[in-house]
């Protein structure tokens, strides 16, 4: 009669294991999964802000061209002896 007890107690503790263990690895993947659609939406705000930054830039560098080509600059030739 013990041994029957001790290979039911093993029986019932390996399936406990097996148990917590499919729990943990369907808890892990979940996690997996929420790491990547987290990743996912990284990359695409990242993709939006350089472009944001970007066209900030080109409009930055437009409006300084802008401003330059309005200026009217005077070049006095110099007098040179020889």
């Amino acid at each position: 009669m013990k041994v029957k007890e001790k290979v039911q107690k093993l029986k019932d503790s390996e399936a406990e294991l097996q148990r917590r263990h499919e729990q943990m690895k369907m808890n892990l993947e979940a996690q997996h999964k929420e790491l990547e659609e987290k990743r996912r939406q990284f990359e695409e705000e990242k993709a939006n802000w350089e472009a944001q930054q970007r066209n900030e830039v080109m409009n930055l560098g437009s409006q300084i061209l802008e401003k330059l080509e309005h200026q009217t600059f005077t070049i006095q030739p110099s007098i040179t002896k020889a």
